[in-house]
């Protein structure tokens, strides 16, 4: 396979053309291997786990990842914001000033790697300031300016927020390490996935090694991850992977809620032979990505840096990737008011599935990042051929 070139890759947008800041792709790449290799290093011995203020994990993984992922980064890209889950979260006034930063989830799944099933990535995406809203070259609906919704109520904000929410992610690498892949996409350009790429393969080993002897003296290359690997890759979405398969939805592993259940049965409806798959971690959208799913609905809370590089990896292979409630309605003490509900799921004993209703009215708006709250309102992923 001929190598692509990517250093020449423009990054458009719908009014100048060429994004101003284009991503450091082999940067991304380079980040993502090395923050693999620290996290098998743990994964390979006994290791605590401490527990953050909303109780979810914490290893000497986490934080072994985003130091290796910040010194390369920082290293190759010092002028761009780098904003990571577990690093510093500037305040959404410094935030709304960026035209483009990179988003970072060091260790994606830390519940899987805790129960060391393997299903756990490393996430990096490249977020920059989008014209378009997500919505592409036309640009968004006129009415959808200016809007945000809470609690499903449709809401004017101010005109300067409006415009700094309008942030995409337009480059993404997911890489799982124990299972040995590595998904890329670059939004508007192609995605691909690599397999049997663990941490000691000998190109991982020569991208990591230029990567960090660029850090120590400033001179040495990269190593082209990017063209070195895409000659391995394969084209997503995967030649024939909907082919002889069941309709299928991918869901949470650890978090599927009671309005995730009533979706799928209501694919089941129109779907009666559907498989439900369950996936940790941004695996998840890189399974609609590669063909291997066709839905993913996400109705629990996630964090920006938990989706935007699968998300990445998703839009380029030809999926959308929408929202699926209210906006600014994320708390995760009100799961409930993210849909709407009927009567009967009011009088519904507490605990059972309620019906599916469907969405409230901004269905299919693009997720967004870099918003005054960095959690997400649940969102669907779908690949183009639709339901």
């Amino acid at each position: 396979m001929a190598p692509t070139p990517y250093d020449a890759v423009p990054c458009k947008d719908r009014d100048s053309g060429v994004h101003s800041r284009p991503m450091n792709l082999d940067a991304m790449i380079a980040a993502a291997l090395a923050g693999g290799r620290e996290i098998m290093d743990v994964y390979a011995r006994d290791f605590a786990v401490a527990f953050k203020e909303d109780t979810s994990p914490l290893t000497e993984a986490d934080k072994g990842s985003h130091d290796v992922i910040e010194r390369i980064l920082r290293g190759a890209e010092p002028d761009t914001p780098f904003l990571s889950e577990e690093g510093a979260h500037p305040p959404y006034e410094e935030r709304a000033s960026w035209e483009s930063y990179y988003l970072i989830d060091p260790l994606d799944g830390t519940k899987e790697f805790v129960k060391r099933n393997g299903e756990f990535t490393v996430n990096i995406a490249w977020v920059a300031r989008d014209v378009t809203h997500g919505f592409g070259k036309d640009g968004p609906p006129a009415d959808e300016i200016g809007h945000e919704y809470t609690a499903g109520e449709r809401k004017p904000v101010a005109a300067a927020e409006a415009a700094s929410a309008a942030y995409s992610p337009l480059a993404g690498v997911v890489y799982a390490p124990y299972l040995e892949e590595l998904y890329v996409g670059v939004v508007g350009f192609e995605a691909w996935r690599v397999t049997g790429l663990p941490v000691d393969d000998p190109d991982a080993r020569a991208i990591i090694a230029a990567a960090v002897g660029s850090l120590a003296d400033g001179a040495a290359p990269f190593a082209e991850p990017a063209n070195t690997l895409r000659r391995r890759a394969e084209s997503l979405p995967l030649t024939g992977a909907a082919e002889s398969r069941p309709y299928t939805i991918v869901a949470s592993r650890s978090h599927l809620s009671p309005e995730t259940a009533a979706f799928i049965d209501e694919r089941r409806r129109a779907h009666p032979g559907l498989k439900l798959v369950s996936a940790g971690s941004s695996l998840k959208l890189c399974r609609v990505a590669d063909g291997s799913a066709d839905e993913y609905p996400r109705f629990a809370p996630t964090n920006e840096w938990d989706t935007a590089a699968g998300d990445a990896v998703a839009r380029a292979a030809g999926c959308a990737v929408t929202e699926y409630g209210p906006a600014r309605d994320t708390a995760r003490t009100a799961p409930q008011d993210h849909t709407r509900r009927s009567a009967r799921d009011s009088a519904r004993a507490p605990g059972t599935t309620p019906d599916f209703e469907g969405p409230p009215d901004h269905h299919g708006r693009p997720l967004r990042y870099n918003k005054r709250e960095l959690l997400n309102p649940w969102f669907l992923v779908r690949r183009s051929s639709g339901v």
